[in-house]
């Protein structure tokens, strides 16, 4: 039986024996009798009630026979079964073990049994060694004589060690019993006798069976020397001296040195015999490593690299002696990573024997565990193989496994494994094998069955690897002692000289730039590595309850990462240098380069030099035959130009002509379309009319005036036309138009006519058709006697269509001569124009001829100097290309000089930090691979030990390695912090750790920091597929997950990590990839999952304190991500910050983003310089692109540098304003960590640990956090604000934490704060934290002075005296209580009376009272750590006392009955019966005050009650009624005073109850204050301190309108102090101050109120003291004029009239930017108009006008304003029309820059900066000819220089050159003037350099003397007498060699 044994495995036990007898009854099979033995009986599980159920069962199978039916169909049945008889066997109880019940032991006799004798041993062993060595078995003589004191020498060494190594709670497996006597001799036997052929091989052999059997299992050191020493003890005992010495070092003996033997006639392989037998150290090694090789080939996926060192191979040899026993097992014991089961596999694969281990997955349950079992024992016993099952502690998913194995290792059964015909399958299986090996045996199921167990057992060896650091493994050994009883094996931590070797082995062959003294330092330092961080790891649980686990797979891992980083670190050296050599050479070569152009350009210099003199002369004389030229060409352009103008004049003329001529020609067309119009028949009809129309007459008398024919004389007749008779000329009709009608050529005629003789036509004609043809509509101007016109077409038509269409013939015409007469003279004009012009062009033509004749003769020249000029270009551009490659160069090497000198350091330290490398990447990597799991402090620690131990051991390294910046660059950091990475250094590191590590990350995250910061690192990996990246353990689809995440190369974020990994994930962790062609796999749960490189694994652990495996810290990085105090600190600065300066934090974050930006920039630009300059080419200046290139490289690098330096600033002035929030920061880091300390609370009655329910996550902090930061009181300025953050975070996660803690706790709580705040302080330090905690416990009382006040004083006390009297306290280490120890001689009695006192804290301390009191920063804590050193049971008091502030702070409470009770409130709220009444007794004690309140809050109902009364005068007041009635004399008032208070409409009725005539006539009077009060008076009087407040009261109480005078006649002075103030609202107000305050809702009201009443100007600002909030929101409003405005909003909006103006007044004075807006808001179209208005000042304003004129004074003002504010543009006009009088006697001043500007000048003189410039501007506006002398007073001492300059003319002009410059048209002219006006001797030179283009071309003349000079020439013709004289001076000047002609032609001129 085991532990976890259960009735229905026993009763199935039992089941499986028997069969039917009869019905229900059942007996052993064959009819015979069986016997069952119960072995372990006291094993199975106590329940909580006492019982074991599975014994209960045992008891009623042997009472009653038989047991119930289990069965379904037969549940409740009773199953009988006969013939039965049982045997039990049990440990003795105690110790841990159980006893059986006594029911249960009363079925059985009891025997106790006992150890055999010595005797029976010896006769036992001494037969057994006796028969092994006779001479029958080839023994000799010696050695069987030796044999027989084997027997005796065992068991003394047997008794020695039992006795020496008792068990321990530790070593609970120390049992040595007779197995372990049996092992010995199984051992010896295992040796053939003819391999024991001499007494020293046999000692040899008994010694190493000795150790085999007595030491391996030890775990200590010290108990293996102990066997050691015992054996070396014994051994001369019993076997001699010689033998002993001869023995004195083990030797080891193996079976598996024999050499692989062949079948002669097959050839196949046979085996290699196993013979047990001596084995030389390096032959087993060679074979071990020969098998290994064996072993990599035969698995190639499962390949190990293995390195056999002196301890691995001892283990590998113990595997494989146990497990080449028959029934031999072993149970390795070893933390994870030591090579447990590697080595098992390896001795089981040199062992011939079939390796097995399970594969667990998410499914893998009991019925899995047994189909593996059963493949097992079907191997061992079926088909007889030897079966090697590994079997680990991770593999064990239930206890239930354990109990299968307990079941297999003791009986070598399972029961329920097989059923009844598979065993008889199998036993059919190995009858064969029964009969050929037992064949005088009887043939039946029960001898087969147990030849098959026996075969079985022999044939399955059982390698139990187990971790002793597991919990579970002490318990595991109680509740399963037949997995126990194998042979034990613990593995050692790997000592150094393993681990060195291990180094060697991997690191020599890999190629280091080292000597090989140095890689041996190497070896040996990592060796070193490893056994520091051991030792440190039990150090860090000693301190820090942390377990930390360091394991040979970890030091595996660190050889790994040594040889990863090495490579790169070295090539990374190897590529610097090679790139600064490269660059530093390029840059000699381009310096050699530059030398060597410098002597080529100087040559090439002289070649120039003279081909540019003889292109001179060339040009010379090409320039003289080209003056020719233009001088013909300008004659010849001239005359081109004038023959041009000619004919475009022409043109432009024929084009006028041609305008005129197409207006006339439609009234020529419309007159022949009129002729066309008329047919024959039309005129036939004339003819033959005799008698036609008078219109018709008429028309054709038109006809003959136009073409010039006779007519009558004019003679007026009456005439009819269109029924409209008048007197009109009479016609010719008859006597002339008759005649021509007639004619037959009339109509051709008529065409004729008009095609012509139309330009006969002339105004006289026109004049006589004009009364035919003439009519207005203005009757005014009609003088026709018809109302139309005569000759109408249309009139005429209704006659006749001959007549229509010569009245349209007739009009056309006379409109054709209108237009015709304007053109006819043009056109004239224009025939004779062109005539010139034909001419002039042929003078042009011969002109032009000749000029190209003289243009060839200069082409010709030309291209000669062109040649000339291409000779000499081209020597100029070779100089110059020659020139800009040596500039280039110069650029080059000067801009790259500070590169240049830092390569060349650079290049003298890569050989150096080469040499140094192997060091520095031995303590980085040890650093990344062992400190993961350990906090800050002992990371350093480990850290330093390393590198101490580096220089120590004289690796080569230097001094100090920065972490860090060895492994990541600045722009990574800041990639990191973009991503969420908290800034501290301990984040970093762990980032360096989940980055640079080669083992997948285990993060233990308790704040969630690392997770937030994986989950932003990866979060485009994450968001391809979030379900399946982010998961936890307990993930049902797990393996789903992995398989994705792993084949396509994603991130799998693992949650909430426990204690423990799922084995399942093991082959992930190990990396066991299966490379398969290109593809990779890792094998997980039996099935191969594809696996890309770029796969990320990532586990983190909210638990603060996990415990996690050395298996699992050896397959991951375990990295500690617990928030520091600095870290927490700078987290909440950034968040503390966001929330009050949001601005700041953005502003920092977009910095610190642009930090990061560009310091990557400046390293690839850096990086990039380097390359391009080793990699080019050939001749570095001759690649101009290269060049430009580096150039702009440096460029931009020096661009980046300069931004990274403006950005260091700007973060220094961020960060000075973030600092000044930095104590709210420190003070929340120290709370938080306040609240995580409290989770190792220990419980002081169990000592257990209770803390775990103080657990608080960094959430829940952070929420109270910012509800602090949100509800503390606002407050400035910061220094301020930071106070009240702090106060109020303080007290608030206090209260969120007590409340959760035990009563006990709390005190705790409060002294972890106070020490910690002062800690960071610095007013304590942590050894004064110590000395308070453990006094002078770590003291001797041996060693230390004896105690000489031992009559009173106990020891304890006396040694805590003694470590008081020797500590230093504070920060200047002042070792205060130093003669403690003599005062206390000196003054026994007082230290002895102090002792004794009841409470000692509250009594001054005899001679140091004085001076703790005086050191108010120390001085409490001193107190406290004196009463704590002697009396310990007063420190509670004591620190209750020390908490007093908060006491305190309570007291000045004003409703202190509603805050909380410092140190009970928590109690109180609790007691919900007693509670009230102990918050009313404290209130009465300390604030009696405030007890009417909390009375009300205590006894509500019946002050509810009370105060619902019709009648409460009349009726018991609640809690005071008794009181108020016992006092007669303040009794009544108290009443009326409560009655007052809360029924103010029933008071009147309370007093006149008492004296209503007397109250009725004071209540009556007009000023009652200055009335005796009734019934009160004299005592008002008496009183003079509440005499004048009381009356106050009353007059308040009854007379309220009346209580203001009042206060004031109480306090006049006060008052009239207060009304006279600057600022009232910011003084306290008399007699209201202190009620206002205390009211929180109303008060700030009322004080406005009383603002408003007496100082009504100062109501604004009062306002917005009281609603500052709201105001500073209304003020940072985008738009506050659309906003309501807070106090006056309705006001505003009631007044239709002001309420616009005074929103804009407020808007003005507050927001002024936004003043124009609310303007136009208001009215737009309106001020939209006026905005527009070109004179705004001189229109109405709208909205505002008419008032401002109203107003005389302010109107004119406030039109200014308005101006000023919306058109500034115009403000100075609006000034001058405010005050045209002043503006205009300025104007006409004489010197107007000198008499003070009217409306400006006192701005102008207060504004000494642009003062002087406006006043320049107002002159240069109004009075510009005084610009000059108002800019030369406002700038004198600039004027006078310039004025005294030889070259004024060239030198800046003060005040204007700027704008001269900036003019390009007038400048140079207005400089001009400025110095004709100030220096007119240099006007000449200024005019030459103004017009230089002109002088020039007159200097070049070739007769100057007869060309205008320029800007001169006027002024000298003008000036008849000197001109002349000046011409020739100027001659003279410029052109000396022209003087002579000059001359001559002065003197002609005379």
């Amino acid at each position: 039986l085991s532990s976890a044994t259960q009735p229905l495995g026993f009763q199935k036990s039992i089941e499986a024996e028997i069969e039917r007898k009869t019905g229900k009854t059942f007996c052993p099979p064959g009819g015979k009798k069986m016997t069952v033995f119960i072995d372990d009986a006291a094993m199975p599980l106590v329940n909580k009630w006492g019982d074991q159920i599975t014994n209960e069962l045992a008891r009623q199978l042997i009472e009653m026979s038989g047991f119930y039916f289990l069965d379904k169909d037969k549940r409740g049945d009773f199953k009988s079964i006969e013939g039965l008889q049982y045997i039990g066997a049990m440990g003795h109880p105690g110790g841990g073990k159980n006893d059986i019940p006594n029911r249960y032991k009363s079925k059985f006799m009891c025997f106790n049994m006992v150890l055999p004798s010595t005797v029976s041993v010896d006769n036992i062993f001494g037969s057994i060694m006796k028969s092994k060595f006779s001479n029958k078995a080839g023994a000799k003589p010696d050695v069987i004589d030796l044999s027989k004191k084997l027997t005796g020498a065992t068991v003394d060494v047997w008794d020695r060690v039992k006795s020496k190594l008792l068990p321990t709670p530790l070593r609970f497996h120390y049992i040595f019993n007779m197995r372990d006597l049996s092992r010995v001799f199984q051992g010896i036997m295992e040796c053939p006798v003819n391999i024991v052929q001499t007494p020293s091989t046999l000692v040899g052999l008994w010694k190493h069976e000795c150790q085999r059997v007595f030491a391996d299992k030890l775990c200590r050191d010290v108990d293996k020397m102990l066997v050691e020493k015992t054996l070396a003890e014994f051994m001369p005992v019993h076997f001699g001296e010689q033998l002993a010495a001869e023995n004195k070092s083990t030797e080891w003996f193996a079976d598996f040195l024999r050499e692989i033997e062949f079948d002669e006639e097959t050839g196949e392989e046979k085996g290699a015999p196993k013979i047990y037998e001596p084995a030389e150290w390096d032959t087993v090694k060679g074979k071990a490593y020969f098998y290994l090789g064996k072993y990599n080939e035969a698995y190639p996926s499962k390949a190990m690299q293995l390195v056999l060192f002196d301890e691995a191979m001892q283990h590998l040899m113990k595997i494989n002696r146990t497990i080449q026993q028959k029934r031999g097992s072993a149970m390795l014991v070893g933390v994870g990573g030591s090579g447990k089961q590697s080595l098992a596999r390896l001795a089981g694969y040199t062992s011939a024997h079939y390796v097995f281990q399970i594969t667990i997955t998410k499914t893998y349950n009991d019925n899995a565990f047994f189909e593996d079992l059963k493949t097992l024992c079907i191997r061992a016993g079926v088909k007889g193989e030897s079966v090697t099952f590994i079997f680990t502690d991770a593999e064990i998913k239930s206890e239930g496994f354990l109990e299968y194995m307990n079941s297999l290792l003791a009986t070598g059964e399972v029961v329920g494994l097989f059923a009844k015909d598979e065993k008889d399958a199998m036993c059919g299986d190995v009858r064969n094998d029964f009969v050929r090996e037992n064949p005088n045996m009887e043939e039946n199921l029960l001898n087969m069955y147990n030849y098959l167990m026996d075969r079985l057992r022999d044939n399955l060896h059982v390698c139990l690897c187990f971790s002793p650091v597991n919990a579970k493994f002490p318990i595991r050994a109680q509740k399963f002692p037949a997995v126990f009883t194998v042979n034990i094996n613990w593995f050692m931590p790997w000592p150094e000289a393993a681990l060195v070797a291990v180094s060697s082995a991997f690191l020599s062959n890999y190629k280091l730039d080292c000597s090989e003294s140095d890689k041996g330092k190497l070896f040996a330092l990592t060796g070193s590595f490893q056994a520091l961080t051991r030792d440190l790891c039990d150090v860090y649980y000693a301190r820090m309850r942390k377990n930390v686990y360091v394991t040979p797979k970890s030091f595996l891992c660190l050889i790994d990462f040594y040889k990863v980083l090495y490579q790169i670190k070295y090539e990374e050296i190897n590529v610097q240098e090679r790139s600064v050599n490269v660059g530093l050479q390029k840059l000699k070569e381009a310096s050699e380069f530059v030398e060597k152009l410098k002597v080529e350009l100087k040559e090439q210099d002289v070649v120039l030099r003279a081909e540019e003199k003889k292109t001179t002369a060339l040009l010379e004389k090409v320039m003289a035959e080209k003056a020719k030229a233009d001088k013909k060409a300008e004659q010849v352009n001239a005359q081109k130009a004038d023959c041009m103008a000619e004919a475009a004049k022409i043109e432009g003329e024929k084009q006028a002509a041609q305008v005129e001529l197409d207006k006339a020609l439609p009234f020529l067309h419309e007159a022949e379309s009129a002729c066309n119009s008329i047919t024959k028949k039309d005129i036939t009809e004339i003819k033959t009319n005799n008698k036609p129309v008078d219109i018709i007459k008429l028309t054709f008398d038109g006809l003959q005036l136009l073409q010039s024919k006779p007519v009558l004389p004019v003679k007026v007749e009456e005439r009819f036309i269109n029924k409209v008779t008048a007197s009109f000329i009479a016609d010719s009709y008859e006597d002339f138009a008759k005649k021509e009608v007639q004619d037959m050529n009339f109509l051709s005629n008529i065409l004729d006519f008009a095609a012509n003789e139309k330009d006969n036509i002339n105004d006289e004609t026109c004049e006589l058709l004009e009364p035919y043809l003439r009519y207005d509509e203005d009757v005014s101007k009609n003088w026709s006697p018809f109302p139309f016109k005569v000759l109408d077409p249309e009139l005429a038509g209704k006659a006749s269509g001959a007549a229509a269409g010569l009245c349209k013939f007739v009009g056309a015409m006379v409109m054709y001569h209108g237009a015709a007469k304007i053109v006819k003279p043009k056109m004239d004009a224009l025939k004779v124009a062109e005539a010139k012009l034909s001419k002039a062009q042929a003078e042009l033509d011969a002109a032009e001829a000749e000029l190209n004749k003289v243009l060839a003769e200069v082409a010709a020249l030309d291209a000669e100097l062109a040649k000339a000029q291409a000779v000499m270009n081209q020597l100029k551009e070779s100089a110059a290309a020659m020139q800009r490659q040596m500039d280039a160069a110069n650029k080059l090497l000067s801009g790259l000089s500070g590169e240049n000198l830092r390569w060349t350091e650079d290049s003298k330290n890569f050989a150096l930090r080469r040499k140094r490398l192997i060091g520095d990447v031995g303590c980085v990597c040890a650093f990344v691979v062992y400190c993961g799991p350990f906090n800050s402090e002992f990371r350093d620690k480990l850290y330093q030990q390393f590198q101490v131990d580096t220089q120590k051991r004289a690796v080569p390294a230097h001094e100090k390695v920065e972490v860090v910046s060895f492994l990541v660059d600045q722009g990574t950091i800041g990639e990191w912090a973009l991503e969420g990475l908290p800034s501290d250094e301990l984040s970093i590191q762990n980032a360096i750790m989940v980055t640079r590590s080669s083992r997948y990350p285990l993060m233990v995250d308790p704040q969630g920091q690392a997770n937030r910061w994986i989950k932003s690192r990866e979060k485009s990996r994450i968001s391809e597929n979030p379900s399946m990246c982010v998961t936890t353990l307990t993930a049902k689809n797990l393996k789903d997950q992995i398989e994705f995440t792993m084949g396509e190369g994603l991130c799998l974020i693992i949650e909430n990590v426990e204690n423990e990994v799922d084995p399942m994930l093991d082959p992930v962790l190990d990396k066991q990839i299966i490379k398969k062609g290109s593809h990779k796999y890792i094998n997980v749960s039996d099935q191969n999952m594809d696996y890309k490189d770029n796969f990320s694994l990532y586990f983190t652990s909210r638990l603060p304190n996990p415990h996690f495996s050395p298996e699992l810290s050896a397959k991951a990085t375990v990295i500690d991500f617990t928030v520091t105090l600095k870290g927490l600190e700078q987290q909440l600065l950034g968040k503390l910050i966001g929330m009050e300066m949001k601005s700041l934090e953005d502003t920092l974050a977009a910095l610190e983003e642009d930090v990061t930006n560009n310091t990557k920039s400046l390293q690839l630009l850096d990086k990039q310089l380097l390359e391009r300059l080793s990699n080019s080419q050939g001749n570095l200046l001759e690649d101009t692109e290269l060049i430009e290139v580096l150039a702009n490289t440096k460029a931009k690098a020096k661009e980046v540098e300069g931004k990274l330096k403006e950005a260091d600033e700007r973060k220094v002035e961020i960060n000075e304003k973030r600092e000044q929030f930095r104590p709210v920061a420190t003070r929340g880091s120290i709370m938080y960590f306040n609240m995580t300390d409290m989770t190792n609370v220990v419980n002081p009655i169990t000592t257990q640990a209770s803390g775990w329910m103080y657990n608080c996550s960094l959430l829940q902090f952070l929420e109270q956090f910012e509800i602090s930061v949100r509800n503390s009181e606002k407050a400035q300025p910061t220094s301020k604000r930071v106070e009240k953050i702090i106060h109020f975070l303080t007290y608030q996660v206090y209260r969120y934490m007590n409340r959760g803690l035990y009563e006990r706790d709390k005190m705790l709580f409060k002294l972890l704060v106070t020490l910690k705040i002062m800690t960071v302080a610095n007013q304590v330090n942590a050894g004064d934290v110590s000395m308070l905690l453990k006094a002078g416990s770590a003291l001797d009382i041996k060693s230390e002075r004896q105690n000489p006040f031992n009559k009173w004083l106990p020891d304890k006390v006396w040694l805590n005296v003694i470590a008081l009297s020797k500590q230093a306290f504070g920060m200047d280490q002042i070792v205060f209580f130093r003669e403690m120890v003599d005062f206390m001689q000196r003054n026994e009695p007082a230290w002895r009376k102090w002792y004794d006192e009841n409470e000692p804290e509250s009594v001054p301390i005899p001679d140091y009272d004085e001076r703790i009191n005086m050191d108010r920063t120390l001085g409490p804590f001193l107190r406290l750590v004196i009463v704590r050193c002697m009396r310990e049971d007063r420190m509670t008091i004591c620190c209750m006392q020390r908490n007093e502030p908060a006491w305190r702070k309570w007291y000045d409470e004003n409703e202190p009955e509603s805050v909380p009770i410092p140190d009970y409130d928590e109690r109180i709220n609790m007691d919900r019966t007693l509670g009230p009444f102990l918050r009313l007794v404290i209130v009465r004690c300390m604030r009696e005050d405030r007890m009417t309140i909390c009375c009300m809050q205590r006894n509500e109902p019946a002050w509810r009650k009370w105060y619902d009364e019709n009648e409460p005068e009349s009726v018991p007041i609640p809690d005071y009624d008794e009181r108020i009635n016992m006092d007669r004399t303040l009794g009544p008032f108290l009443r009326l005073v409560i009655v007052r208070c809360m029924r103010e409409d029933r008071m009147t009725i309370c007093c006149m109850q008492r004296n209503e005539p007397a109250w009725r006539k004071w209540y009556d009077e007009n000023e009652p204050e200055s009335v005796p009060i009734p019934d009160y008076d004299e005592r008002i009087n008496m009183d003079r301190t509440l005499g004048p407040f009381l009356r106050l009261v009353i007059v308040r109480c009854m007379r309220e309108d009346r209580m203001t005078i009042c206060c004031m006649q109480r306090n006049e002075p006060a008052w009239r102090k207060w009304y006279d103030e600057n600022e009232p609202e910011s003084v306290p107000i008399p007699d209201y101050d202190e009620r206002i305050n205390m009211d929180r809702t109303l008060g700030p009201f009322l004080r406005l109120v009383i603002v408003r009443c007496m100082r009504e100007d100062r109501m604004t600002i009062c306002c917005m003291q009281r609603n500052e909030p709201a105001w500073r929101k209304w003020y940072d409003e985008n738009e506050p004029e659309s906003v309501p405005i807070p106090d006056y909003d309705e006001r505003i909006n009631m007044d239709r009239t002001l309420g616009p103006f005074l929103r804009l007044v407020i808007v003005r004075c507050m927001r002024e930017d936004r003043m124009t807006i609310c303007c136009m808001q208001r009215n737009e179209p309106a001020w939209r108009k006026w905005y527009d208005e070109n004179e705004p000042e001189s229109v109405p304003i709208p909205d505002y006008d008419e008032r401002i004129n109203m107003d005389r004074t302010l109107g004119p003002f406030l039109r200014l304003v308005i101006v000023r504010c919306m058109r500034e543009d115009r403000m100075t006009i609006c000034c001058m029309q405010r005050n045209e009088p002043a503006w205009r006697k300025w104007y006409d001043e004489n010197e107007p820059e000198s008499v003070p500007i009217p409306d400006y000048d006192e701005r102008i003189n207060m504004d000494r900066t642009l003062g002087p410039f406006l006043r320049l501007v107002i002159v240069r506006c109004m009075r510009e000819d005084r610009m000059t002398i108002c800019c030369m007073q406002r700038n004198e001492p600039a004027w006078r220089k310039w004025y005294d300059e030889n070259e004024p003319e060239s030198v800046p002009i003060p005040d204007y050159d700027e704008r001269i410059n900036m003019d390009r048209t007038l400048g140079p002219f207005l400089r001009l003037v400025i110095v004709r006006c100030m220096r007119e001797d240099r006007m000449t030179i200024c005019c030459m350099q103004r017009n230089e283009p002109a002088w020039r071309k007159w200097y070049d003349e070739n007769e100057p003397e007869s060309v205008p000079i320029p800007d001169y020439d006027e002024r000298i013709n003008m000036d008849r007498t000197l001109g002349p004289f000046l011409r020739l001076v100027i001659v003279r000047c410029m052109r000396e060699d022209r003087m002579t002609i000059a001359q001559g032609f002065l003197t002609g001129m005379r």
